[in-house]
Protein backbone atom coordinates (compact mmCIF):
# COMPACT_ATOMS: atom_id res chain seq x y z
CA UNK A 1 0.00 0.00 0.00
CA UNK A 2 1.25 3.50 -0.78
CA UNK A 3 0.93 6.17 1.88
CA UNK A 4 2.59 9.37 3.04
CA UNK A 5 4.38 9.26 6.38
CA UNK A 6 5.91 11.98 8.50
CA UNK A 7 9.61 11.91 9.32
CA UNK A 8 10.62 14.56 11.89
CA UNK A 9 14.32 15.45 11.98
CA UNK A 10 16.78 17.67 13.82
CA UNK A 11 18.33 20.58 11.96
CA UNK A 12 21.93 19.60 11.30
CA UNK A 13 24.31 19.83 8.33
CA UNK A 14 23.53 16.23 7.36
CA UNK A 15 20.36 14.33 8.22
CA UNK A 16 20.24 10.57 7.70
CA UNK A 17 16.82 8.96 7.40
CA UNK A 18 15.67 5.38 7.03
CA UNK A 19 12.59 4.53 4.99
CA UNK A 20 11.43 1.97 2.40
CA UNK A 21 13.24 1.82 -0.94
CA UNK A 22 11.63 4.09 -3.52
CA UNK A 23 10.41 6.62 -0.96
CA UNK A 24 10.02 10.14 -2.33
CA UNK A 25 9.93 13.39 -0.35
CA UNK A 26 6.73 15.26 -1.19
CA UNK A 27 6.88 18.10 1.35
CA UNK A 28 9.15 19.73 3.95
CA UNK A 29 7.83 22.06 6.66
CA UNK A 30 7.78 22.78 10.36
CA UNK A 31 5.17 20.88 12.33
CA UNK A 32 4.97 22.60 15.68
CA UNK A 33 8.60 22.92 16.77
CA UNK A 34 9.89 20.04 14.62
CA UNK A 35 11.16 20.21 11.05
CA UNK A 36 9.46 17.37 9.21
CA UNK A 37 9.60 15.63 5.83
CA UNK A 38 6.53 13.95 4.40
CA UNK A 39 7.63 10.98 2.33
CA UNK A 40 5.56 8.89 -0.07
CA UNK A 41 6.39 5.25 0.67
CA UNK A 42 5.22 1.76 -0.21
CA UNK A 43 4.43 0.00 3.07
CA UNK A 44 4.77 -3.38 1.35
CA UNK A 45 8.46 -2.74 0.58
CA UNK A 46 10.70 -4.83 2.81
CA UNK A 47 13.92 -3.10 1.74
CA UNK A 48 14.86 -0.20 4.00
CA UNK A 49 17.38 2.35 2.72
CA UNK A 50 19.34 5.11 4.40
CA UNK A 51 19.31 8.49 2.65
CA UNK A 52 21.38 11.56 3.40
CA UNK A 53 19.84 15.00 3.19
CA UNK A 54 21.81 18.22 3.49
CA UNK A 55 20.34 21.15 5.42
CA UNK A 56 21.62 24.61 4.45
CA UNK A 57 20.58 27.97 5.91
CA UNK A 58 20.01 30.89 3.51
CA UNK A 59 23.30 32.69 2.71
CA UNK A 60 25.39 29.69 3.80
CA UNK A 61 27.76 27.99 1.34
CA UNK A 62 26.43 24.91 -0.46
CA UNK A 63 28.98 22.13 -1.07
CA UNK A 64 29.59 21.30 -4.75
CA UNK A 65 28.49 17.68 -4.30
CA UNK A 66 25.01 18.77 -3.15
CA UNK A 67 22.76 18.81 -6.20
CA UNK A 68 19.00 18.32 -5.92
CA UNK A 69 16.83 20.76 -3.98
CA UNK A 70 14.08 18.90 -2.08
CA UNK A 71 12.30 21.70 -0.25
CA UNK A 72 12.52 24.82 1.89
CA UNK A 73 11.07 25.50 5.34
CA UNK A 74 11.08 28.31 7.89
CA UNK A 75 12.01 28.06 11.55
CA UNK A 76 10.78 30.86 13.79
CA UNK A 77 12.48 31.45 17.13
CA UNK A 78 11.80 34.14 19.72
CA UNK A 79 14.49 36.33 18.13
CA UNK A 80 14.76 35.33 14.47
CA UNK A 81 13.23 33.73 11.42
CA UNK A 82 15.52 31.22 9.69
CA UNK A 83 14.97 29.84 6.21
CA UNK A 84 16.44 26.37 5.65
CA UNK A 85 16.89 24.50 2.35
CA UNK A 86 16.94 20.71 2.07
CA UNK A 87 19.03 19.00 -0.60
CA UNK A 88 19.43 15.37 -1.60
Amino acid sequence: MRTIRQYPFNIDDVVIMRFPLGGRVVHVAMEGDSPTMWILIDTDSTTIVMREFYIVKTDSPIPNYVRTHIGTFQEETADNLFVWHVFD
